[in-house]
């Protein structure tokens, strides 16, 4: 659930980033000058790039949700073990660096 909710966020925010690109080559359409030309050419392009890396993003996420959710089912005790060890490793950590501040 939280990886599909960092890439969703992330999937917004390219979005307003595009949205707010559009906007701007809209604006600056009437704008004369090569230099104007050129930015708003690359600004375009770089739009293009970001829709498509964002529907990227979204079918790699998918792909990625639906194998960890069948390796859940599939192997349940070796997803337990493996989230327990994950934990018992991150709170060892965090307990070492705790002590280590207090110092």
């Amino acid at each position: 659930m939280t990886m599909h909710m960092n890439s969703q966020t992330i999937g917004d925010e390219i979005a307003r980033l595009s949205e707010a690109a559009r906007s701007l080559i809209e604006a600056t359409s009437e704008m004369a000058g090569a230099g104007v030309d050129e930015a708003r050419q690359r600004l375009a392009a770089a739009f293009a790039s970001s829709r498509a890396f964002r529907e990227h993003l979204k079918e790699e996420t998918s792909k990625c949700a639906v194998a960890a959710d069948s390796a859940m089912h599939l192997h349940p005790y070796k997803a337990m073990a493996l989230g327990l060890g994950f934990g018992a490793l991150l709170g060892a950590l965090m307990a070492a660096r705790c002590r280590c501040r207090a110092k």
